[in-house]
């Protein structure tokens, strides 16, 4: 049939098996995978790029997003409901979202496409919607369907299965939020009379930076009738949680000292920052244990520049000082009497010198992205003529003759 995709029966086997061999999914989880087993791909790929996210957000961090036992993606249990818990929670719902939105952008989903919904509307500020948005919808239905399913499976929900919701949809709302409004000209000579516009996903990292925001400000809560969640504190009129605030019911250990108990592997080893106040510093890492300093030194040449004809100017510096053109850098030019000295010790032997001065014009073609390399008299010329060159061998500090 036209517009019909038919999966092949070894094809639609191997999917199914698949569904079955994935541990720690409930019933409802089950169904879904096997009712669309495609689309479940795209949603383990989505829990992998939100744990890579996680540990690309918190990477400067005591905690630094390690999942703890080697769990599956699929299935985070995590003992502690902390925020920590809270942003696992929401930057994999978000990825599987994310995920499986490309996925049916790009056309590699059969159950759905891109949203042309809206597409040839005009609205009230003069353009059109045209070309083919995410289809953030179908996205966020797909991973609420899947994504929720443990939680919802269970009869009587406890305030830890209403945090974890709650935060798995705030992972969802965070793709919504982040849509890109991207635009198209139409007209003469780019007038801009006419133009089309759709909406595009936002970058995972966009996503991970708004969520590490939701992170540092979530709000420990507690239970509330008809099975809502308040801020936790005491003052008497306690304000409801709104819908886009990462919630938690625990706080957070202090992620210091290893414990393998809990899943906490410290800061002990950590590399830090000593110059900084942020995240990365050595004061938040290291705990107030003290740090041992590491200087690495490595020699550089910079402020490289090519003199016709012929020499290389530049500064030798060892890291981690900066490079600078500062002229103080450079050694003053030798005098007469070490440049006749220097002459003519060289010009005891001439074979020598030329071999030398090669090898000086093979670094300084190159420096200069040329190929053509002079011939041994233009090289003993060009000697003799040139009192400039010694800029070369004197110029630059940590710096001998050839």
């Amino acid at each position: 049939m036209v517009g019909v995709s038919v999966t092949p029966p070894d094809m639609a086997s191997e999917q199914v098996s698949l569904c079955s061999t994935v541990p720690g999914l409930v019933q409802q989880q089950q169904r879904v995978c096997n009712a669309h087993p495609a689309v479940i791909r795209a949603v383990s790929d989505g829990a992998r790029r939100g744990i890579e996210e996680c540990q690309n957000q918190f990477r400067h961090d005591r905690w630094n997003c390690t999942v703890e036992g080697g769990e599956s993606v699929f299935d985070h249990t995590l003992q502690r409901g902390s925020r920590e818990t809270a942003f696992i929670y929401a930057i994999t719902s978000a990825g599987a979202t994310h995920a499986v939105t490309q996925a049916c952008s790009a056309g590699n989903l059969t159950d759905c496409s891109c949203d042309a919904s809206r597409q040839g509307q005009s609205t009230a500020e003069g353009w059109k919607w045209g070309g083919c948005s995410d289809n953030v919808r179908y996205g966020m239905m797909f991973a609420r369907q899947f994504v929720d399913a443990p939680e919802r499976a269970e009869r009587k929900r406890s305030l830890r299965t209403l945090m974890n919701l709650h935060n798995n949809n705030v992972g969802r709302l965070a793709i919504e939020r982040q849509m890109e409004l991207k635009c198209r000209c139409h007209g003469v000579s780019g007038s801009c009379e006419l133009k089309t516009c759709w909406n595009k996903l936002p970058s995972f990292e966009q996503v991970g930076r708004f969520l590490k925001m939701k992170y540092d400000n979530s709000i420990q809560v507690s239970p509330k009738a008809k099975r809502r969640l308040r801020r936790r504190g005491k003052v008497k009129r306690k304000v409801p949680v709104q819908k886009e605030d990462l919630v938690h019911i625990h706080r957070s250990p202090n992620f210091c000292v290893e414990d393998p108990k809990r899943g906490i592997l410290g800061t002990s080893g950590r590399r830090c920052n000593r110059t900084t106040s942020g995240p990365q510093s050595c004061n938040l890492l290291c705990c107030g244990r003290g740090y041992n300093t590491q200087v690495i030194r490595k020699l550089e040449r910079c402020q490289c520049k090519f003199h016709w004809c012929c020499y290389v100017k530049y500064c030798t510096i060892f890291g981690p000082v900066p490079c600078t053109s500062d002229e103080n850098q450079y050694f003053r030019m030798p005098s007469d009497e070490q440049y006749f000295l220097y002459l003519g010790l060289q010009m005891t032997n001439t074979f020598p010198l030329c071999l030398q001065m090669r090898q000086f014009f093979s670094y300084a073609f190159r420096c200069n992205n040329s190929s053509r390399m002079p011939s041994d008299a233009t090289i003993l010329l060009e000697y003799f003529q040139m009192q400039e060159f010694f800029t070369y061998a004197f110029g630059c500090k940590d710096t001998t003759f050839y």
